[in-house]
């Protein structure tokens, strides 16, 4: 367990790609890795103790979600689906 306010240093060697936060939160419960991952996906396993917050001055709070898409006039009826579900989730 790390000393919260202490250095430490590391020597990393390897790498781990991660196609999705699933992924990368179970590897982050592994010790593979550390992760950037939402707040709420985290919060019940920084609560029992099994991840710990690190860089939380780094960490970008956003207050709603968001949606990149090309166009509206060319996105699927999933996609518009998936939009409206987001913008009136509340």
């Amino acid at each position: 367990m790390l000393d919260v306010g202490k250095a430490v240093q590391v020597r990393v060697t390897g790498q781990l790609t991660c196609s999705g936060a699933y992924q990368m939160l179970h590897a982050a419960l592994n010790a593979h890795e550390l992760a950037c991952l939402p707040a709420d996906m985290t919060q019940p396993h920084v609560v029992a103790g099994r991840l710990l917050r690190v860089m939380d001055d780094c960490c970008p709070s956003f207050p709603a979600l968001h949606a990149y898409y090309p166009s509206h006039r060319n996105s699927s009826r999933a996609m518009q689906l998936v939009i409206e579900a987001i913008r009136y989730r509340r």
